[in-house]
């Protein structure tokens, strides 16, 4: 693919500066503006051997594979060898015995048979997040699938945006089953192939492959910044999931500009999407909340959100899995453009990195802004917004404020003790979805007049960076959670709620654990099993 450097030494010391201050190794930026295609690389895909990133640099692109799900399934819609399968068909109609969703209420028992690929591919089946069913522990599609029967809705099938992977994984689940095909196999014969995205697989191993066999591609390492020791720390490669659909796709900016191009501007003439199918997976299917306030109406599409900004529609998606992100904003031609035969009118850019910082979403609005020609002093100060988002999320953590946000108060009016000593509540707990937790004695955090605290971590195979955290103990049996994935981080960290279950026989039963935030109970009961 033909190319040419960004030749802006101002862009440059913009990125380079917005990098430095966000803490971020490597970075690939590329610009779709019409038929001219300008690219770049800056800092490095590996630190230790100060590999240079180049526009040819593989990274995993997260979420917005998807963009690909769904277009596979715009693929099985279409396809003569089965008519019968809609936009609207039931998932429960392609995989009967595996979508099975939660049969003790009637709004499970409804929408298992009402819940359609639109539906999952738009974020409405009423689900959670619920991810700890795929990042705790070694599990298939199917097995994501199936587990969804143990998990309960936190809104009517329809009513509410909720972004969810696991529906997109019962999706990829429902294409590969009806098609009798491996998913990666899918898209490289429907989307890969046809588009000469020859750099983009479905698998670590593959995207081996290509750079043994590469003179000029290699694989970004991914990093993330330890707060605690202010270094980058090393993601190991065995500690990212498998592809699932929602996820799982590795590619660079080269690649997805042949993917964005034709997301702007489809031709029947390719073997790829037809118009009609691109039009369905750019079509508003639910309305979201802005989450940026000079934003205007924001919707999810299939596999893409779509917003106007500064009078213009825009598309895009963003993924960050194991300390990789990637950002794809795409501004297609108007319905003027097109008419006066100036389809390839379209403006898009992409961004990937090898960290968790705001970084690549600073560089994405700064080249829109550009692009839409926003007068400087109208554009609102991101880099000092995503300081402020640091901040906020920072104190959020911070105990009171936890005990706060968790429990509605900032300290127990009494203070009570667990009603058993600390070892008794050592042991393995397990949930039919969400895997094993294990409970150890901590002496080194003393949360309890027994100068110890009670430790949470991952238990038995896992796929992803184990979940490790402290407990702290509130009142009773109420403890919350500081939770870690990888290294003391503002970006991943989190705070939990849990209750520990002591039955009528003086053992602890089981726990309930916080797995859906923001909900009314979203407290999963794992029972004690060792």
């Amino acid at each position: 693919m033909q190319y040419q450097d960004f030749e802006d030494a101002s862009f440059d010391a913009f990125v380079e500066a917005t990098m430095a201050e966000f803490k971020t190794p490597g970075m690939a930026i590329l610009v779709v503006n019409k038929d001219r295609i300008s690219a770049k690389g800056y800092g490095y895909s590996d630190i230790s051997q100060m590999t240079p990133v180049t526009p040819h640099t593989l990274f995993y692109a997260a979420s917005t594979t998807k963009s690909f799900t769904s277009a596979m399934a715009a693929h099985l819609v279409e396809s003569t060898d089965h008519p019968t399968i809609k936009w609207d068909t039931p998932l429960a109609d392609l995989i009967r015995d595996d979508f099975v969703l939660d049969q003790s209420t009637p709004e499970g028992r409804w929408a298992t048979d009402h819940v359609t690929i639109e539906d999952a591919l738009s974020h409405r089946t009423g689900l959670s997040g619920n991810d700890m069913i795929w990042n705790n522990g070694v599990v298939s599609n199917r097995d994501i699938v199936r587990a969804l029967r143990h998990v309960p809705f936190t809104s009517q099938l329809r009513s509410t945006f909720a972004y969810a992977n696991n529906p997109y994984t019962a999706v990829a689940h429902a294409v590969s089953t009806t098609l009798d095909r491996p998913f990666g196999d899918l898209l490289k014969e429907n989307i890969f192939d046809p588009l000469d995205m020859e750099h983009t697989t479905y698998s670590l191993d593959d995207a081996r492959t290509i750079v043994e066999k590469s003179d000029h591609v290699n694989l970004a390492r991914a990093y993330i910044w330890d707060d605690s020791s202010q270094s980058h720390k090393l993601t190991d490669w065995d500690n990212l999931p498998p592809s699932n659909g929602a996820g799982g796709i590795i590619s660079n900016v080269l690649d997805y500009s042949r993917w964005v191009r034709h997301l702007m501007n489809p031709s029947d003439r390719t073997l790829a999407l037809s118009k009609n199918a691109v039009k369905a997976m750019r079509t508003p299917r639910i309305m979201v909340p802005p989450d940026e306030t000079h934003v205007g109406a924001q919707a999810y599409c299939l596999g893409l959100f779509s917003q106007v900004y500064r009078g213009r529609e825009t598309l895009e998606h963003g993924g960050a899995i194991g300390g990789f992100m990637t950002e794809m904003t795409m501004v297609p031609p108007t319905a003027e453009d097109i008419k006066q035969g100036r389809g390839d009118a379209g403006w898009a850019v992409i961004v990937m990195q090898n960290t968790y910082s705001s970084a690549a979403g600073i560089v994405v609005w700064h080249l829109l802004d550009e692009y839409l020609q926003v007068p400087v002093a109208e554009r609102p100060d991101r880099v000092e917004r995503a300081k402020e988002r640091q901040v906020n999320a920072e104190e959020t953590l911070l105990p009171e404020n936890v005990v706060k946000r968790l429990f509605g108060f900032t300290a127990p009016a009494t203070s009570i003790q667990p009603a058993l000593d600390l070892e008794s509540y050592q042991g393995i707990y397990s949930h039919p979805a969400h895997h094993k937790l294990k409970i150890t004695v901590d002496a080194a955090s003393a949360q309890t007049t027994s100068g110890k605290s009670l430790r949470l971590e991952s238990a038995g195979e896992i796929s992803c960076t184990p979940l490790v955290g402290t407990l702290h103990h509130v009142n009773a049996e109420w403890w919350w959670a500081y939770t870690q994935r990888g290294p003391r981080s503002w970006i991943l960290d989190d705070a939990v709620k849990l209750q520990f279950i002591v039955g009528p026989e003086g053992k602890v039963d089981g726990m309930r654990y916080e797995v859906v935030e923001d909900s009314e109970d979203g407290l999963a009961m794992f029972r004690k099993i060792e």
